[in-house]
């Protein structure tokens, strides 16, 4: 019975709060398209953990502590509601209240198809209780998207190129906003990472009921550059000419990008290997 029993699960990563989640609040990843972007939102170094969604669920959380993040012990049952348990470390902690990110896999296994995620309320962060209803994921989504590029292992500075395709099953056309195209590529690295800038507009954008494909673009370049003759430190100099640099050689995971707010689940990573 996968409702007795402990609850399997594996710490995927601990750190300080990264974009996503917020303080107090959880978010659920069935893919590994939706692992790599958790992964991405929580400012963790690519490439992100793959999953198989027949085996595990991945749960980001954030929760409000001292400098040094308890460990997640277990998860304590009521029913089909399954909730973290924390124990504080042994050593004294200094008392400054943090956020620290838990991304977490918990074995499908020992939940059964269908649970409640409940984050407790955290008083000392003013942080009221969180549920998440979590289902295993349908065999046949309402929306699936798959895609692929046309070269996977380019040469620094070369441009990318590829195909999207939407599967919409929903019975309604998905509309939304973008300028310019709505998908491009995004490439994430443990050296580097790229972020698409968008044009300040709003052009109606809509996915028909059925199936259809977009073209894609990318670049392996970085998407900025100084040109100041006195850069702070850290700052990315741009090409004697002006352009922007290339990315370094190496492995990177590609990420389809949305323009504005995502329509569409995200697709698995494709691995570009730069030379």
């Amino acid at each position: 019975d996968p409702l007795t029993g402990p609850v399997g699960f594996d710490v995927l990563n601990v750190g300080d709060a990264g974009r996503l989640p917020p303080w107090g609040k959880a978010t659920v990843a069935r893919t590994s398209g939706e692992v790599a972007q958790m992964w991405a939102d929580a400012g963790l170094d690519a490439p992100s953990p793959r999953i198989d969604p027949d085996e595990q669920v991945v749960i980001a959380m954030t929760i409000a502590d001292d400098a040094c993040p308890p460990t997640l012990e277990g998860f304590v049952r009521d029913g089909t509601t399954i909730e973290p348990l924390f124990v504080d470390r042994e050593e004294a902690c200094e008392e400054p209240l943090l956020g620290h990110t838990y991304l977490v896999a918990i074995d499908w296994a020992t939940v059964g198809d269908a649970f409640t995620f409940r984050l407790p309320a955290q008083p000392l962060a003013d942080l009221p209780e969180v549920k998440r209803e979590v289902e295993r994921l349908p065999a046949e989504p309402a929306v699936e998207v798959s895609w692929e590029l046309d070269e996977t292992t380019p040469a620094a500075g070369d441009p990318l190129s590829g195909t999207v395709t939407v599967e919409n099953r929903s019975g309604a056309p998905i509309e939304g906003t973008t300028c310019g195209d709505f998908f491009a590529v995004r490439l994430r690295g443990p050296d580097a990472e790229q972020v698409v800038a968008r044009l300040a507009c709003a052009q109606r954008f809509v996915i028909p009921e059925g199936r259809s494909s977009y073209d894609l673009t990318g670049t392996t370049t970085h998407t900025s550059c100084t040109t100041m003759a006195d850069p702070p430190p850290d700052a990315l100099v741009c090409e004697p000419d002006g352009s922007i640099p290339a990315l370094p050689d190496g492995t990177y995971e590609a990420l389809l990008d949305q323009g504005g707010t995502a329509l569409v689940p995200p697709p698995d990573p494709i691995e570009v290997t730069i030379t």
